[in-house]
């Protein structure tokens, strides 16, 4: 290009580089010779300055109050190009001579950076190395911050210092140590290890520092730094700095680092322990803090902050915080934040957050906006409750306790004047939780979106397992919910006009609701306007699809009375396919619109299968089908069918009036079919038994018969409950009580009310015979007890069947005792928790084959009355219902008291009075059995203590008695235990009789343990048993005894048994086994079986008349002389002296026979063998007497007693008819014919050749 220009051009070109670079080759020149200069003449000269300069800074460093030493001083050449000044062992200290600050050595390196020195006129090194220095640092008592022995004013660094430092080329310190005292907190620590570096280049310098703390405080950390500053600036003034710092710390203890870092008031935090790392960057521009960004990871680390003294407890903080501040901005940020607690539910964690806050023109002109990917409420409301808070602020937030997370939320507001003007906000949730606050509803476990400014909004809502709740609303805290489901929009008008004197109002357009738990699901839509101060309107509609039945009063508001809604709670028990439609619409205040015109509130129930209790006490309803109405300040129900127990219910009605009283009336009616029994069961089971004074508690029933009731319940008092009923049946029958008749109904109408029965009319049939009932009602005064209900009745008793009523009601078995029938009249009583009836009856046409003073002829008028009275206890005794009869028959001379417990054991107490039995029966229809034999069961027992029973004299025994006697099988009898103290048979008294026995099921027996018969003259004892047996078709009994008598006055036996002066004295036992057909009580000699033996001893047959009866009547040989003419009168005229009378007798089917009945006496010994009829009292008897002449005679009676096997015929063959004087002087009779008019004829004598010898001994 030069080329084409004009020649001048190049020729001035040419002169120009000629001129540069001889310029350049004197510069260089004059260089070089500068350079030997220095090295060679003038820096070797600077040796010699030495004292000066070192005079000069000690001189500078006492005005301080310090003083320097160094020990050695000099100048070098590092290299050719750069000299070096060296300083070794340079010493500050104070007066005292505290060491202050050490350095063990410094070089100084000049290099080209040096000619800013001419500039600056103030030294410039390229380069200045420190090794091993000491620094020593300190806060004094004052607070001054005092380093190598210099103050820093106002704990500012020096700035000329600063300045000169900046603007050398490269400081580098290298082992370093840093000595920090603080006198106030009285701690001290050392930095060892310490590396510095700094390269300033220009308006440019970076900087590092490393630097190792003691163990207790961390391990090592680093200080980095990159900063710039203003051209022709001074480098020493903070303010002019723009770039950035780092810092990082490996590990560092908080609580001692605290110890030593002096926090501003306005931060009064106090770390009682943790450790973690820390990196920081930092941004300056212009001196001025610009972004401020930490990475934190915190472990194990107590803060305390502020005036709560509860610590916040760090288990894991780990997390980056950005902060950004800008001209009238500022933003913080926060990204992957974690952070764990004790005191936390669940680690918290931030993805992302961000506040950015924007200064607008104008005093408190604000703009905000605050963004974050996910907020744990949880955690921000622990932070909250950490940190210093005003007072309304922290009770609100406790009052809230809010919980839950934030998903993606904004918001955004303006404010003008310190007064909001907008707002904005847009947000997801999930498990959002609010408490109730006022009354302000509460909510928790909320998910869904929210999207609102100040004019309009739309929350949607898709929760699982939540709850909402509606302070003073309902009774219930809150509402848990399966799923919530809602779409809700809203426009608001003066939201934020608080300050212009604006009431706020919004209207909310709910254009889908679906709440689902396990008591009801619910889809509603509507409006509802609200207005600041007031609880709003609303118009909302609605259907429940299922609802739990026992659940809906959870959910009906307060202002339903309390009585209402415990009635409700307690009564509605459950139901099946419950659904319900529901309307509300109107002013919330006015609720529930008592007046129509003010709103409308009405839910309408259907329900199938449901339970209910109509009020405490009363059975339950079952399987209702009704139609439930709530309608504003009313309820009332329609039910279609129900069941009250095993009964049908129709024409079911109820209703309340007024549902807000204070005493709300429950109106109830309907009719009640079915089972006569259930209605009883029912009225048991309900308040109706106490309203009759717990009259049908031992009623029993069968039949139909129906029920029409009306009740009136008071639900807030429920003594104060009426009723009125009406019971009719027919073609039924009934018992008032144990111990009265069954009555048979041809027609009955039954009136009543909450005093009782208040009309009784009825036709029928009772024992046996026709009845007619009917009633009369009389109020009693204030005194006495309430009205009395006097039932008269009218009948015919057949004897059959009141011998049915006997058994069944007292438990005493008189089968086939009583013919015929007779009238009565009765008249019952009912009061309170008592019946009492007087039946009156002449018994005229009522037959009796009872024994003693109980037998009766028809035709006899015995003028009976019996007085029962059946008694409930009172309310809360433990005494047993009881009956007492009361019997009286003037003409009997009877009076009788039976008293009957109606407990499990229902005993019965007999106290009877009257010429032939006196004392107390105790009949108990079921004990268990006291026989231990296999197969005993429990069975009734009579137990008898009687202080007499006088029979009467039984007639003669024509007849026999048949084995399938008809007076039970005999394991059915009950248990006796009867004690007898005078026990008397017609005109004869036996003294004390006692029988003890029980039926026995494995041996179809009844048992006779003992039986005892004790005067002063004999006792008769035994054991035995009644036994049934089955052959066949045939039911056969037996009663068998072993029996012994033992005699202690054999004459007066005889006379207490009607034979006087029979026999004197006498004494011994007669023993053995006795049975005869049928029971105990069919004894006849006439079907008598078995054997007795006799030994007596030491009597005497007195002279007597003729004709001793039965058995003893064929050894009385005082009628015999007289009877044949023979000459006995001297030997037996003044009776017959025995010693011993010895024998055997065998009964069968009532024939007694004898074959070896002796009696030794002292003037004959007489022989007897035979038979005896006991039924037609006759006998035919062979009688050997030998009179006592000389002592072999008397040796053959002797003989016999000894041998009894011997019988009469073999004794006279071999001992009488061998021996013509024995023949001579022996006397042999035959008795025949009658027991009143016996033949005696004497009996022709045989000898036998085929008879057996006998052998005397």
């Amino acid at each position: 290009m030069l080329a084409q220009a004009p020649g001048r051009i190049r020729h001035l070109a040419w002169l120009l580089i000629q001129a540069s670079a001889v310029a350049a080759a004197a510069i260089a020149a004059l260089a070089a010779a500068a350079l030997l200069a220095l090295h060679f003449w003038i820096w070797p000269s600077m040796s010699d300055r030495q004292a000066v300069w070192l005079s000069e800074f000690q001189s500078q460093m006492s005005q301080r109050g310090l003083s320097v030493s160094v020990q050695a001083l000099d100048a070098d050449w590092e290299t050719w190009f750069r000299p070096r000044i060296r300083i070794a062992q340079l010493e500050v200290a104070r007066p005292n001579g505290d060491r202050v600050l050490a350095i063990r050595e410094i070089q100084a390196v000049l290099g080209l950076r040096s000619i800013a020195s001419l500039l600056h006129w103030t030294p410039v090194f390229s380069e200045i190395r420190l090794q091993d220095p000491q620094l020593y640092a300190e806060r004094d008592a004052k607070g001054e911050v005092i380093v190598a022995g210099i103050a820093l004013a106002g704990n500012q660094s020096d700035p000329e210092l600063l300045n000169w430092l900046l603007r050398q080329g490269r400081l580098r310190l290298d082992g370093g140590e840093i000595i920090w005292r603080d006198v106030i907190r009285s701690r001290s620590v050392r930095l060892r290890d310490l590396t510095f570096a700094m390269n300033n280049l220009g308006v440019s310098h970076a900087w590092a520092l490393k630097a190792t703390p003691p163990s207790i405080l961390g391990e090592g950390f680093v200080l980095q730094g990159d900063f710039r500053h203003a051209l022709g600036g001074s480098p020493g003034d903070l303010k002019e700095w723009v770039g950035e710092a780092y810092v990082q710390f490996d590990r560092v203890n908080l609580s001692e680092l605290t110890q030593f870092v002096h926090l501003p008031q306005a931060a009064p935090l106090r770390v009682n322990s943790g450790q973690g790392a820390l990196r920081a960057w930092i941004k300056l521009d212009s001196g001025t803090l610009e972004d401020l960004t930490v990475d934190l990871d915190l472990t194990d680390a107590s803060l305390q902050w502020g005036t709560p003294k509860r610590p916040m407890l760090l288990k894991r903080l780990t997390g980056r915080a950005q902060t950004r501040l800008a001209d009238r901005e500022q933003k913080v940020s926060l990204t992957n934040v974690h952070l764990e607690s004790s005191q936390l539910k669940a680690p918290a964690h931030i993805p992302s957050a961000e506040l950015n806050l924007r200064q607008k023109s104008g005093a408190g002109n604000l703009s905000a906006q605050v963004a974050a990917k996910a907020i744990d409420l949880s955690a921000v409301m622990w932070f909250l409750e950490h940190i210093p808070l005003p007072s309304d602020w922290r009770s609100t937030l406790s009052g809230l306790q809010p919980a839950g997370s934030l998903i993606d939320f904004r918001l955004a507001w303006d404010e003008e004047g310190d007064v909001a003007k907008r707002f904005a906000i847009e947000s997801g949730f999930e498990n959002l939780s609010l408490a109730p606050l006022g009354r302000r509803p509460g909510f928790s476990q909320a998910s869904g979106s929210i999207k609102a400014n100040e004019q309009s909004g739309e929350l949607r809502l898709a929760s699982r397992s939540g709850g909402l709740s509606f302070p003073g609303i309902f009774e219930s805290a809150g509402f848990r919910f399966d799923r919530l489901d809602a779409q809700i929009g809203w426009s608001a008008k003066h939201l934020l006009a608080a300050a212009h004197d604006q009431q706020p109002t919004a209207e909310f357009t709910i254009r889908r609701l679906a709440v689902t738990n396990s008591d009801l699901a619910i889809e509603a839509s509507g409006t509802y306007r609200w207005r600041n101060g007031s609880l709003g309107e609303a118009d909302l509609a609605g259907k429940i699809t299922r609802a739990e039945f026992n659940k809906i009063v959870d959910y009906v508001p307060k202002a339903v009375g309390s009585e209402t809604r415990s009635w409700l709670k307690q009564h509605l028990i459950s139901a099946k396919n419950t659904s319900a439609s529901f309307e509300l619409r109107g002013p919330l205040e006015r609720f529930p619109f008592r007046d129509p015109s003010e709103g409308k509130f009405v839910v309408v129930v259907q329900t199938e299968a449901a339970v209910m209790r109509p009020t405490a006490g009363w059975p339950l309803i079952n399987n209702i089908r009704a139609q439930v109405i709530f309608d504003r300040h009313q309820f009332r129900t329609v039910a279609k069918g129900a069941r009250l127990g095993p009964l049908g219910l129709s024409d079911i009605t109820a209703r309340i009036d007024d549902l807000e009283a204070n005493g709300p009336l429950l109106m109830v009616g309907g009719v009640i079919s079915g089972d006569f029994q259930s209605l009883i069961d029912i009225a048991n089971q309900s308040p109706v038994r106490q309203m009759l004074g717990e009259l049908t508690t031992e009623m029993r029933a069968k039949g139909q018969a129906s029920l029409a009731l009306g009740l009136r319940l008071d639900l807030s008092v429920a003594d104060r409950s009426q009723i009125d009923g009406k019971l009719s049946t027919a073609k039924s029958s009934f018992r008032y009580a144990q111990g009265l008749p069954e009555i048979s109904i041809a027609a009955a109408d039954i009136g009543f009310n909450q005093s009782g029965i208040t009309a009784f009319h009825l036709q029928g049939q009772a024992l046996g015979g026709p009845l007619r009932v009917s009633s009369r009602l009389a109020e009693r005064g204030p005194s006495g007890p309430a009205a009395v209900l006097t039932i008269s009745v009218d009948g015919q008793a057949v004897g059959p069947a009141l011998e049915r009523w006997t058994e069944e009601s007292i438990g005493l078995p008189i089968k086939n005792t009583l013919t015929g029938s007779t009238r009565y009249s009765a008249a019952v009583e009912l009061q309170e928790a008592s019946i009492r009836t007087v039946i009156r009856s002449s018994l005229e046409g009522l037959g009796s084959s009872l024994p003693g003073s109980f037998r009766k002829r028809p035709q006899d008028d015995w003028g009976l009355r019996i007085d029962l009275l059946h008694q409930q206890p009172h309310p809360g005794a433990p005494a047993a219902p009881t009956q007492t009869w009361t019997i009286s028959s003037n003409q009997q001379q009877l009076n009788a008291r039976i008293q009957r417990s109606l407990t499990a054991r229902k005993e019965t107490l007999i106290d009877i009075d009257s010429r032939q039995l006196a004392g107390q029966f105790r009949w108990t229809p079921s004990v268990s059995s006291v026989k231990s034999a296999k197969g005993a069961r429990s069975q009734p027992l009579m137990q008898a203590r009687l202080s007499r029973l006088w029979l009467d004299a039984p007639g003669r025994e024509d007849s026999i008695p048949q084995e399938d006697s008809s007076d039970g099988v005999a394991q059915e009898w009950p248990s006796v235990d009867l004690v007898v103290d005078d026990f008397r048979v017609g005109e004869r008294a036996w003294g004390r009789l006692e029988v003890q026995a029980s039926p026995v099921t494995a041996t179809r027996s009844w048992e006779i343990s003992r039986f005892s018969v004790a005067n002063s003259d004999a006792e008769l004892s035994g054991q035995g048993q009644w036994a049934t047996l089955t052959q066949g078709r045939q039911r056969r009994s037996r009663t068998s005894l072993n029996l012994e008598l033992r005699v202690n006055n054999g004459g007066a036996l005889l006379a207490r048994s009607g034979y006087p002066k029979v026999i004197r004295d006498t004494k011994g036992k007669i023993e053995g086994r006795l049975h005869w057909p049928g029971s105990p009580l069919d004894f006849s000699g006439a079907a008598l079986n078995g054997n007795l033996s006799l030994n007596l001893e030491q009597g005497q047959f007195l002279k007597a008349d003729p004709g001793l009866a039965r058995l003893v009547s064929v050894v009385n040989l005082q009628s015999l002389p007289r009877r044949i003419k023979l000459d006995f009168r001297d030997i037996f005229s003044e009776g017959f002296t025995y010693e011993r009378i010895r024998g055997d007798l065998q009964f069968l089917n009532g024939q007694a026979s004898t074959q070896n009945l002796r009696i030794i006496g002292v003037q004959a010994s007489v022989m007897l063998e035979g038979t005896a009829d006991i039924r037609r009292e006759t006998q035919d008897l062979r009688v050997l007497v030998l009179p006592e002449f000389n002592a072999g005679l008397a040796s053959l009676g002797y003989a016999a007693l000894v041998n009894p096997a011997v019988g009469l015929g073999a004794f006279v063959a071999q001992y009488i008819l061998r021996n013509p004087v024995r023949e001579l002087l022996s006397y042999e009779y035959r008795v025949t014919g009658s027991w009143e008019d016996p033949v005696v004829e004497s009996a022709r004598r045989e000898l036998r050749s085929n008879t057996p010898e006998i052998k005397a001994k």
